[in-house]
């Protein structure tokens, strides 16, 4: 049990991410398993996050209201 909890984390889950528009300048920290990106401003403030709904990408504002909505193309975040 031991040795095997010693690795339980050792492979991250990588997704491709190109398809949703980041803010210029911000950092982004992505949270894969609920298909989430978060962008944080150069002084460490949130600045909202894009997160995938089915077909599309709901992108939010930093009080959690929903400001945009992209609709992705079939097959264009696969």
């Amino acid at each position: 049990m031991q040795a095997l909890s010693k690795h339980f984390n050792a492979m991250r889950v990588r997704k491709d991410y190109s398809y949703i528009q980041r803010p210029v300048g911000d950092k982004v920290v992505e949270q894969p398993d609920i298909d989430r990106l978060m962008f944080w401003t150069k002084d460490g403030r949130p600045d909202g996050y894009a997160q995938r709904r089915g077909d599309s990408v709901i992108y939010y504002d930093a009080g959690g209201r929903a400001v945009r909505v992209q609709h992705l193309a079939p097959g264009q975040a696969d």
